[in-house]
């Protein structure tokens, strides 16, 4: 937060804030009124916020703490090397899901910009399961699940709060396959772009994924599974997740000892993602 501020001298506003922190603006809002009261931020009469008096002797600090955008791209190519699998780093924010960066294991890289899933089931479930019983409510209904459905994704909620990981499988490999080379995934943007513009996009997203999440005794048990993705979450200062690291496995068939090896480096990426970047694991 006061990275952001310190870029900011105009001053930004609690909605600006917290959208950018993807961080409820309730919870924003008490951590700026705390911030205030202790004069290291400055609340204008328009309501901006901005660096007030104490706060010139936390820019060292603020200065030297990565975000943890900087950390994955110290840690997630590590993460695709060793899977020989595309990696992405995903924004939870109150707008929706964004895509942020995808690393391959050949060294390459890509920055995806402003492309934002929406804000529904099944898309940010590993933030979402920290989340507030409104938010979860919420996004259950954006993802128009049925009672059935509905039923299965809070059972996964709980899966993720409890491993810290969860995996799941489409019935096509789009979207999979989209981030398999950075020429796929220029294709699959620019058919996105097209959608978006034609207020396409959530439908069209919502409909892909009618995904199978795998909960935890699923993922766990000795028979072989489809496994499209494993991802895990990455926590801010309040324990809060607001990042997901996501491996993208394509495996047909995939052994319990390959998921679990696989669920691990996601586990200890996110972790390290976290840690290094002053995050607080739940």
């Amino acid at each position: 937060m006061l990275r952001r501020l310190s870029a900011n001298p105009e001053g930004l506003t609690l909605t600006e804030i917290s959208s950018d922190l993807g961080i409820a603006q309730a919870t924003c809002s008490s951590i700026l009124t705390e911030l205030v009261s202790a004069r290291v931020v400055e609340r204008s009469p328009d309501k901006r916020y901005s660096f007030g008096s104490a706060a010139l002797s936390l820019l060292d600090a603020v200065a030297d703490q990565a975000t943890p955008v900087d950390v994955a791209a110290r840690v997630l190519p590590s993460l695709s090397s060793r899977t020989n699998m595309p990696t992405v780093l995903t924004r939870v924010a109150p707008e929706g899901i964004e895509l942020l960066e995808v690393w391959w294991p050949d060294g390459r890289s890509r920055s995806v910009g402003r492309i934002m899933l929406p804000f529904a089931a099944p898309y940010g479930l590993s933030a979402v399961a920290w989340m507030s019983r409104s938010r979860v409510a919420s996004w259950l209904e954006a993802g128009q699940a049925d009672d059935a459905a509905t039923a299965d994704l809070r059972r996964l909620l709980r899966t993720v709060r409890r491993d810290r990981v969860f995996g799941w499988t489409a019935r096509d490999a789009r979207l999979t396959g989209a981030f398999a080379t950075p020429e796929r995934l220029d294709d699959w943007l620019t058919v996105l772009a097209r959608r978006s513009s034609e207020l396409e996009l959530p439908a069209a997203l919502l409909r892909h994924a009618r995904v199978a999440g795998i909960p935890g005794p699923d993922f766990k048990s000795s028979r072989r599974i489809d496994v499209e993705a494993i991802v895990a979450p990455v926590f801010g200062c309040r324990g809060v997740p607001h990042h997901q690291v996501e491996l993208f496995c394509g495996m047909s068939d995939a052994t319990r000892a390959r998921r679990m090896h696989l669920a691990d480096l996601v586990r200890d990426a996110a972790r390290e993602v976290t840690l290094r970047s002053g995050g607080t694991p739940a």
